[in-house]
């Protein structure tokens, strides 16, 4: 997680300046696990150390709908902190990098839900999954605690 200044991890800047610097990337691919949608917040727990990391997996795509509503998303049942922490400490320390150096940075939104996972959850209708498919026209998540 972030350290107590709310700042990225202290490795997450030289690993962003080795990624610009030496490999070149400018574009990054952003998932929206479609697990997000669960009351339960999984990330947090395994980040904790609560949890293992296969159990934090299992519910990758375990989406239980916030509301009674298909149609609509309830962003208060729609779990952050994984997107936040990818956010903090790879893509904006990567745009930080490559605007130092004058250069744009891309980030691709991509919502994935492979289905690989036991446990599923109830969100299984086309209407459910263009709901949470919906999270890439709200206000990004990290906007929340940050000017970037």
């Amino acid at each position: 997680m972030t350290g107590s200044t709310g700042l990225p991890r202290p490795s997450a800047m030289p690993f962003a300046a080795m990624i610009v610097n030496e490999a070149g990337i400018d574009r990054l691919r952003l998932e929206i696990k479609s697990g997000m949608e669960n009351p339960v917040d999984y990330w947090s727990l395994f980040v904790a150390g609560k949890i293992g990391y296969r159990e934090y997996k299992a519910h990758f795509y375990e989406k239980i709908n916030d509301n009674a509503d298909p149609d609509l998303l309830d962003p208060a049942g729609v779990q952050f902190s994984d997107l936040d922490w990818r956010v903090e400490n790879v893509v904006l320390p990567v745009k930080r990098q490559l605007e130092a150096r004058g250069r744009r940075s891309w980030l691709n939104f991509a919502y994935v839900d492979f289905r690989s996972t036991e446990l599923r959850g109830s969100c299984r209708t086309p209407a459910t999954r263009a709901n949470m498919q919906s999270l890439s026209s709200l206000p990004f998540p990290i906007s929340r605690r940050s000017t970037d």
